[in-house]
């Protein structure tokens, strides 16, 4: 489909830097990287980390690339920044949120407006604090929050298990209960901290 798309493009008289630029917003990519902005902008470091990797990724598709069309396997620690790369995408929930955000952005997310409204909060759409992403006012003792949160995790688990949810629908509610427990996590080693405590245990 791409090596159509390209064909098409260069029979338009599209030179090779136009059809590379026309190629990524015929993809959607384009429209993606403007949801991010324009809904995301609380989020400037996540944004700026997703940059700065992708900036790499591209960095380590070059070099492949040059290096497949000399015949040369290209340097073991190309592969070792790649990897490396894809732990940090794995072990930030910020981007797992993002993608969700983006996929719900393009209408491909089978939530209610109840859902929608439950995950734009705890994504942090209307603030980062436990309490915002609860829908609280920040006043809300820790033990309400504490109990909010637990509800949220609760209804997300069971939304999580529908056997009618499609692919994305899934992986969106399993992100949102993840949400959540992170919220829990803070509110509970806030807790702890507030009572003189030290022993706690990330969701």
């Amino acid at each position: 489909m791409g090596i159509l798309r390209a064909c098409t493009h260069l029979r338009e008289g599209l030179g090779e830097a136009q059809v590379r630029e026309q190629l990524v917003i015929d993809s959607g990519v384009h429209r993606l990287r403007a949801l991010i902005t324009e809904h995301f902008g609380n989020r400037a470091a996540v944004i700026k980390l997703d940059h700065g990797l992708r900036s790499v990724t591209g960095e380590i598709a070059a070099v492949r690339r040059a290096a497949q069309q000399t015949g040369a396997a290209p340097a073991p620690q190309v592969a070792e920044v790649a990897a490396r790369i894809e732990r940090v995408r794995r072990g930030q929930h910020a981007f797992a949120e993002m993608s969700v955000l983006a996929e719900h952005y393009l209408g491909r997310i089978g939530f209610s407006p109840e859902e929608v409204a439950d995950l734009l909060r705890v994504t942090g759409e209307y603030g980062v604090s436990c309490a915002a992403r609860l829908g609280l006012p920040d006043a809300t003792p820790v033990a309400e929050l504490d109990a909010a949160a637990s509800a949220r995790i609760s209804a997300w688990a069971r939304r999580e298990q529908d056997p009618m949810l499609d692919r994305h629908t899934a992986r969106a509610a399993y992100t949102v209960r993840r949400s959540y427990e992170r919220v829990a996590f803070r509110v509970r080693r806030a807790a702890a901290l507030l009572g003189g405590g030290d022993e706690f245990e990330e969701a």
